[in-house]
């Protein structure tokens, strides 16, 4: 199953606090340096997934979910890779939902390269 990204969708609305680190298209890392510096990702679908580094320079990140829930996710452990699978969200029921990263006002690093979503998960490409 893969995630779609599009560049023109009406349906994404991406916003970070730190300008000069962010470029929030797809295929560039947006790096948060220090407290209070958040990525937030607002898309119409069913299921999204977040991509990014692991190193042993970063710490833990806040991913807050749509149902007002909160994860923490490592993102120091293992070797350093960039553009990997950080989370996957369960699948939620089809609406317009926003999701915010940040280090849980910590000066943690860490560095996001994309998120991901399925508008349908029973979608089927033609």
């Amino acid at each position: 199953m893969d995630a779609l990204y599009d560049e023109n969708s009406c349906n994404v609305e991406i916003e970070c606090t730190d300008q000069d680190n962010c470029d929030p298209k797809c295929g560039k890392q947006c790096t948060a340096t220090q407290s209070g510096h958040y990525f937030q990702y607002k898309f119409t679908g069913q299921q999204f997934q977040i991509y990014g580094s692991i190193n042993s320079e970063f710490g833990q990140i806040k991913i807050y979910l749509p149902n007002n829930g909160v994860e923490t996710i490592d993102v120091s452990q293992g070797n350093a890779k960039t553009n990997t699978l950080l989370y996957t969200s369960p699948v939620y029921d089809y609406g317009t939902y926003t999701i915010k990263v940040d280090n849980g006002n910590t000066n943690n690093k860490y560095e996001i390269y994309k998120f991901a979503y399925w508008p349908s998960i029973k979608a089927v490409r033609i």
